[in-house]
């Protein structure tokens, strides 16, 4: 139950939103080596919200030199990792789930380029499998590419989707930016996907951020809640 959206958001509170200014963050150490690349995009993409430049994970021979000078250098463990949320209105406001307050949503979005990714709509499917999402609430996933929402159609997980009672949207930003099905209106709360939970973002409303498994398993729930309880 814990993912790439996990990591990040536990990164995020630890560095703040001006952590990484005027900085190029590389990853490196035996945590990469599980890390796929839909997690590592996840990752980097989201250093810009700790106000970095841009984040890198080493590629083949691409990597810094063995002399190479560092502003700072910081340690995560991952296997201790637990599921995340950032409450409004930053992104850095990450707490695990299991210390939230019990939160009612009304839209449950999947989508963007941090959760909209083929192995972000797996994880989501996953929890969905045999569920259905509670009365009230809206379940919206929208594929990050054409290429994605094809090969999610063919492994079944938009027919999850759908049987779950969500809403299957083509590609787009979307709610992310305030756009289309999912954007809130004043007094909605959403627990979202993308990258960004700003005053105003995602429409008028409240956005926390969760990776798709958290998302999932909150529409189901009717609240924000912790996915693992569906895994088995």
């Amino acid at each position: 139950g814990v993912h790439a959206k996990d990591a990040i958001l536990h990164i995020l509170a630890r560095v703040t939103m001006n952590g990484f200014t005027v900085a190029v963050v590389e990853f490196f150490g035996s945590g990469l080596d599980p890390l796929s690349d839909d997690d590592r995009s996840t990752i980097a993409n989201m250093v810009v919200e700790g106000g970095g430049t841009c984040g890198l994970f080493p590629v083949g021979a691409v990597r810094a030199d063995v002399d190479a000078a560092f502003r700072s250098s910081l340690s995560f463990d991952l296997s201790e990792l637990v599921p995340y949320v950032a409450p409004p209105f930053k992104p850095d406001n990450g707490i695990p789930v299991a210390d939230l307050d019990e939160i009612a949503v009304d839209v449950a979005w999947i989508g963007s380029c941090t959760g909209g990714k083929l192995e972000d709509l797996a994880a989501a499917a996953e929890v969905l499998d045999g569920q259905k999402v509670a009365l009230g609430v809206r379940l919206i996933v929208s594929p990050a590419t054409l290429n994605t929402m094809e090969k999610a159609g063919e492994r079944g997980y938009l027919r999850t989707f759908l049987d779950a009672g969500g809403q299957v949207l083509p590609p787009s930003c979307g709610a992310c930016l305030g756009m289309g099905p999912g954007a809130l209106k004043d007094g909605e709360v959403g627990v979202f996907a993308s990258n960004r939970n700003f005053k105003g973002r995602a429409g008028t409303g409240s956005v926390y951020l969760a990776s798709p498994a958290t998302v999932a398993a909150s529409a189901v729930e009717g609240k924000i809640a912790d996915p693992r309880r569906f895994l088995t």
